[in-house]
């Protein structure tokens, strides 16, 4: 736990056997949580989950959950770290997860229409003219994103075979642009991969490097895997910005 941490209890229940104290409680929502009826349907079935995501997100639009969300809202912007404090011993499969994930879209929804707003504006200023690109890409997971973070198990695998997987531009491209050739996510793991695992080193990187040896053509990696060479990909545009192109990343 954090000292600058605003801890907010979003359950419309108070979690047995703890009191205020014990939590270091600075509010409570109680109406920011599941509805009774919806609670008691999901009853932290992980099966019901995606539905029971389904179902709160509706209520969230509706009063007298809107105004609560609001409320929270307005409270990750003026504390500098919000904890979501919740009663489940699930800690996947929770209104806290539902909460944090349409938080953390408001937010970037917010900041790409700032961006888009500059970019037409400058666009504007700078037409006929030769002008730096700056490329900035958010997300909190990281390059590959939240389906293909590193930080997951290794049995969740892709659905295409590794050799027809890529993520450079090729003869079947049609749109506008030069033809940027590189490596397969197959050929890949025959060049650089092990290399560049064994540099970052997630926190599973030996399953990673088992797999990249173990890996065919005609296999299905884990979306952990394609997650790195995600990452490598994104390392290496970066290190090929000229004086008038940069790509930054923050998550």
């Amino acid at each position: 736990m954090k000292a600058d941490d605003y801890r907010v209890l979003v359950d419309r229940i108070w979690p047995r056997g703890k009191s205020k104290e014990s939590e270091k409680l600075d509010e409570w929502l109680k109406e920011v949580a599941p509805s009774t009826e919806l609670r008691k349907w999901f009853n932290h079935e992980a099966n019901k989950y995606p539905k029971f995501k389904q179902k709160y997100q509706e209520e969230l639009k509706h009063e007298p959950t809107a105004t609560a969300f609001k409320q929270l809202q307005t409270i990750v912007k003026n504390q500098p770290v919000v904890t979501l404090v919740y009663g489940a011993k699930d800690t996947v499969h929770n209104q806290a997860v539902v909460l944090k994930e349409l938080l953390e879209k408001v937010d970037l929804d917010k900041l790409s229409k700032e961006i888009r707003k500059e970019l037409e504006s400058a666009s504007e200023q700078k037409k006929g003219k030769l002008v730096n690109v700056q490329l900035t890409l958010f997300d909190p997971y990281g390059p590959g994103g939240k389906i293909w973070r590193a930080e997951q198990p290794n049995y969740l695998l892709m659905n295409t075979v590794i050799s027809q997987v890529t993520l450079f531009t090729d003869e079947s491209f049609s749109g506008e642009g030069p033809i940027v050739k590189g490596p397969t996510l197959y050929e890949w793991t025959q060049t650089e991969a092990a290399q560049y695992i064994q540099q970052q080193q997630p926190y599973n990187y030996l399953e990673l490097l088992k797999e990249c040896h173990r890996l065919g053509p005609n296999d299905h990696c884990s979306r952990a895997f394609y997650g790195m060479y995600q990452k490598w990909f994104y390392t290496y545009l970066a290190t090929r910005c000229n004086e008038q192109t940069s790509l930054t990343f923050f998550n």
